[in-house]
């Protein structure tokens, strides 16, 4: 709980965005959506995926207040492997586990925390279609 509390100004050395007033929990986050969607594209380690989403997974119940980017990328992950999954390939399987993990993931956050992380309801409907 109390890494959702902690809040940083900014975070000058994650380059792929400019992320300002996110709390220490959100950037964990963001950090390990990050890394299992570069091991999807790029390495295609299944150990790596699995302990990534299961430490997700395991912190999913105290998410609290995510930061409007962080709800992104969530959903943005789902997205990504929900088109690897609809494609035909030899890792479906992996990719199966990885969306089931993600589920369950999204599905603890508004089970247990729904009404502190409003930002994670709007960007599922904002992002319906998935």
């Amino acid at each position: 709980k109390t890494i959702h509390s902690t809040m940083l100004k900014s975070v000058p050395w994650y380059t792929e965005r400019m992320v300002l007033d996110i709390s220490l929990g959100g950037l964990l986050i963001l950090v390990t959506t990050r890394t299992v969607q570069y091991n999807l594209l790029k390495m295609r380690d299944k150990y790596l995926h699995t302990n990534c989403l299961a430490a997700l997974a395991n912190m999913s119940s105290q998410f609290y207040q995510l930061h409007p980017y962080v709800c992104q990328r969530l959903i943005g992950l789902f997205q990504v492997l929900a088109k690897t999954h609809a494609r035909a390939n030899s890792e479906q399987a992996t990719v199966q586990e990885a969306l089931r993990i993600l589920l369950e993931v999204i599905n603890s956050c508004l089970s247990h925390q729904l009404i502190h992380n409003t930002n994670l309801v709007y960007t599922l409907l904002y992002k319906r279609q998935v």
